[in-house]
């Protein structure tokens, strides 16, 4: 995101993407970090798609691997 500015539709083609990889509907989105700029990539696949977005900080603190939240 430094080196280029997103048009804003890249987490909802990502998603989108996922939801064709597992062969099911995702309802919900919840962000993997609650800090930075990580914070607003779940809520923007969800406002792109129409997705419900969860509330939530899986760890309550950023973190440096996705394993290590509550959430594994």
């Amino acid at each position: 995101s430094v080196e280029k500015l997103s048009s804003g539709e890249e987490w909802g083609t990502a998603l989108e993407l996922v939801e064709r990889a597992i062969g099911r509907p995702i309802d919900n989105v919840v962000s993997g970090e609650i800090g930075g700029s990580n914070a607003f990539a779940g809520l923007v696949a969800a406002l792109s798609t129409g997705k419900h977005f969860i509330d939530a900080d899986s760890l309550g603190r950023a973190f440096p691997r996705l394993n290590i939240s509550s959430c594994d």
